[in-house]
């Protein structure tokens, strides 16, 4: 696990057990900590030993036993979770319970089990990749629904990624272009577009021939009474 800057030369960080390009990324990032790590500037075959071709920058604050604020983390997000199905990829920031989050202590609180869900009354807040359309495994999306106990959020329509999220998600493309698409339409979303589902029946589609990168920071939010499914 990536421990905080403090007192650690950059050359010293060494994850134990992760493979060799991923220490790599880790130490680029100490090493030109004003910037993140996209495809151009890994080595050759980095994406894919890696399996992911953008590498977020994760700062994350504390305070000490004095009452003193300092940086506790400062590297790429550990915990990352590829749906080949659908075509995406999860970099996992920040997750925080409800009613109201917690600043206590120092453990990553996004070091757990990756879910689709925030806790209840909680917050998540992730970086998405999502891949073109034309790069997705078929027929995985259902699995990849249930490898993070979403089964349960699938609609069931002919558009197997379709689903309704019991939260208000704040979306905001970062780079590339997405679709968004609900039951009446689709919108093409663009960098610095701000999308906000509101428990909405919705699904994803990216017809470009780049990835398409956004941040979504979702809240626990009451399931959304509606007539039918």
């Amino acid at each position: 696990m990536w421990v905080g800057r403090s007192g650690i030369s950059p050359t010293e960080v060494k994850l134990s057990g992760a493979p060799a390009i991923v220490n790599k990324i880790v130490n680029n990032v100490a090493n030109k900590p004003e910037t993140c790590l996209f495809h151009d500037e890994l080595p050759a075959g980095a994406v894919r030993e890696a399996g992911m071709s953008f590498v977020p920058r994760r700062v994350v604050t504390a305070t000490d036993s004095h009452g003193r604020s300092y940086f506790l983390l400062d590297g790429p997000a550990g915990n990352v979770s590829e749906q080949p199905g659908r075509g995406l990829t999860f970099h996992e920031l920040w997750i925080t319970d409800g009613p109201l989050a917690s600043n206590e202590g120092t453990a990553d609180a996004a070091a757990v089990p990756v879910e689709h869900h925030p806790p209840l009354g909680g917050s998540r807040i992730r970086i998405v990749e999502f891949l073109p359309d034309h790069q997705h495994v078929s027929g995985e999306a259902a699995a990849d629904f249930a490898a993070i106990g979403a089964d349960d959020r699938v609609i069931g329509d002919a558009d197997d990624g379709r689903h309704r999220n019991d939260t208000v998600d704040y979306n905001i493309i970062l780079s590339g272009e997405i679709y968004a698409c609900t039951d009446a339409g689709e919108l093409l979303l663009r960098p610095g577009d701000v999308l906000i589902q509101r428990g909405t029946k919705h699904t994803w589609h990216n017809r470009g021939d780049v990835p398409c990168i956004f941040a979504s920071i979702m809240i626990s939010a009451e399931p959304l009474r509606v007539q039918s499914a």
